[in-house]
């Protein structure tokens, strides 16, 4: 099977990231594959770096719309695909725009991976999502934000949660004290961390706010660590928090990290995990961390509803409140049998969720779109 993987834009966040890891999974499993993206765009120099075939030309900074549109042809004209897959509701237009010009009849797929307010629903987004055979929502929440907002017939779209690769996320595959020392953590503290771009809409200050509630009223030692770096564009942001953080903790006890390539190794190192976005779509590091068996802290609002199950496989407050934060915290330091309970059914929710099914799906949802429009 030919597959073309559409993501456009310039920056490398979670949406990219997706589309790169659902590429290797397909190739993995024999097929051929492009992802079509935005000329030297930080997702193809991922392609480069793990050698994933790809073409550029996609909504390119400085062309007109009639370049993008030649390019987009002149990619369905030589790589001939047996399915498109569309990952970012942007670059529909040029795709559909030339799947309705020259009569292509190529299934198309779509995955909406962000909730979105604008209103999607003139006459001419009607002819675009009018050509989507399929489409995915990553969470029930983004799954009625789609049809709130768009004209998509109710009965294409179908919810597909994320996956995670639980070969490497198994915290059986990491040696605690080793990951600690790789990233140059204390050794004999207990260690409170987050994972996520640094974003108004991530908690950050929450986080940092409650680390320092925590230290002051607290005997023990503690650590508290942050992985990941600023969102693009929100540099400004990232430099509140740093200082936030500088003024209400002393230097040894917290630090922030840029992202890694091995999220894995990173949330071995942590004794608990906090995940205080205000709004999730889903929320992929909170899948990542359930499936390394640490007990978390949540809010519930957004996407995550499809995979917490508060007082069960995590701890639940809401959005903006860090001294719920602090409560929850409290808890699983105070309660070891809690901790471990709590760990024990995050790591069976992520079970649930396995990278591998997540890609035998959408290969057999491909094969029946494929066999159904030969017919």
């Amino acid at each position: 099977m030919k597959i073309l993987q559409v993501c456009g834009g310039y920056s490398m966040g979670g949406l990219e990231q997706q589309t790169i890891k659902i590429a290797k999974g397909l190739i993995n499993k024999g097929h051929e594959l492009m992802i079509y993206c935005s000329k030297d765009s930080l997702i193809s120099s991922k392609c480069k770096t793990e050698n994933i075939n790809y073409s550029e030309g996609l909504f390119d900074i400085g062309n007109n719309v009639f370049k993008n549109f030649k390019n987009t042809y002149k990619i369905l004209k030589k790589f001939k695909p047996d399915i498109i897959h569309v990952q970012r509701s942007h670059d529909l237009f040029p795709i559909v725009l030339v799947l309705y010009i020259y009569k292509i009849n190529t299934p198309l797929v779509f995955t909406r991976r962000m909730e979105s307010s604008i209103n999607k629903k003139t006459f001419f987004h009607k002819l675009i999502y009018k050509r989507i055979n399929k489409a995915y929502a990553i969470s029930s929440f983004i799954k009625d934000n789609l049809i709130a907002t768009t004209p998509i017939k109710p009965d294409k779209v179908e919810v597909l949660n994320n996956g995670v690769d639980l070969k490497i996320f198994n915290p059986l595959n990491y040696d605690k004290k080793t990951c600690r020392k790789k990233y140059d953590m204390p050794l004999d503290a207990t260690i409170i961390g987050m994972v996520g771009r640094i974003s108004p809409m991530k908690g950050h200050k929450e986080f940092v706010r409650a680390a320092s509630e925590l230290f002051n009223n607290r005997n023990d030692k503690l650590f508290f660590a942050i992985i990941g770096g600023a969102s693009v564009g929100e540099e400004s942001f990232a430099q509140e928090i740093y200082k936030l953080a500088k003024t209400l903790l002393p230097s040894s006890n917290f630090r922030f990290y840029e992202f890694t390539d091995s999220v894995a190794e990173a949330l071995a190192t942590m004794d608990i995990f906090i995940f205080p976005s205000y709004r999730e779509s889903f929320g992929n590091a909170l899948l990542e961390a359930m499936a390394m068996q640490l007990p978390i802290v949540t809010t519930y609002a957004g996407g995550v509803k499809d995979i917490i199950i508060c007082g069960e496989n995590a701890l639940c407050i809401e959005p903006k409140n860090h001294l719920q934060l602090v409560n929850a915290v409290n808890q699983l330091l105070n309660n070891e049998e809690l901790k471990i309970k709590i760990s024990i059914k995050a790591r069976k929710t992520a079970e649930k969720h396995n990278f591998e099914n997540y890609i035998n799906k959408l290969e057999n949802d491909y094969l029946d779109l494929i066999k159904k429009l030969n017919f």
